[in-house]
């Protein structure tokens, strides 16, 4: 899509009053959007340009209003759950994905239908979780793990002074108890 085709877009976009956004779901990266989805969602233009719609949106894996026949349908819609700047909730919303891969992300429920309604909370349950376990983790559990990185070193430092057998043990124990702690963090920035 040109930068012709993205400034009408864009412009098209301006006419709705409901927080909309269109992303390119091959090249990863946001076409355009209007100022309410810039409002709700609290990322600035800027940011929009930076992130993948993999950083701001999670998809459901089964289309929620999908077409007539899957082999001809245009599009189909999915639950998904928005992140926003906050990290304190996820909005609830639809993606619309074309065959040609474009992703029209819509925040306001589209025709709601039991299973679908379901599906957006379970997404918007998901990230709430995922969003608190973060939490959890950065407050609580990851100052322990640190004092315990260090007390390890600590132990090093003594064990090797003494020359211990149980050096290479410490240092192991330490290393370890580190990497897991960076996988963790790794993992829960999503």
């Amino acid at each position: 899509m040109d930068t012709n085709e993205i400034a009408k877009l864009s412009r098209h976009l301006e006419e709705f009053a409901l927080p909309r956004a269109v992303a390119d779901l091959v090249e990863q990266r946001f076409l355009a959007w209007n100022r309410a989805f810039l409002e709700r969602t609290g990322y600035s233009e800027e940011e929009l340009r930076a992130l993948r719609p993999g950083q701001v949106f999670i998809q459901s894996e089964q289309p929620s209003f999908p077409g007539e026949a899957a082999e001809d349908c245009r599009a189909n819609f999915y639950a998904i759950a928005v992140r926003t700047t906050k990290n304190e909730a996820a909005l609830p919303g639809h993606l619309m994905k074309s065959k040609h891969n474009l992703g029209y992300l819509m925040l306001e429920e589209l025709n709601p239908e039991l299973p679908a309604k379901f599906e957006q909370g379970r997404l918007v349950g998901k990230e709430q979780e995922r969003v608190r376990i973060t939490q959890i983790f950065h407050e609580e559990l990851a100052p322990s793990l640190m004092a315990v990185v260090f007390n390890l070193e600590l132990l090093e430092l003594k064990l090797e002074a003494a020359g211990s057998p149980h050096l290479r043990q410490a240092i192991q124990a330490a290393q370890l108890l580190s990497k897991t702690t960076e996988k963790i963090t790794e993992t829960l920035k999503g």
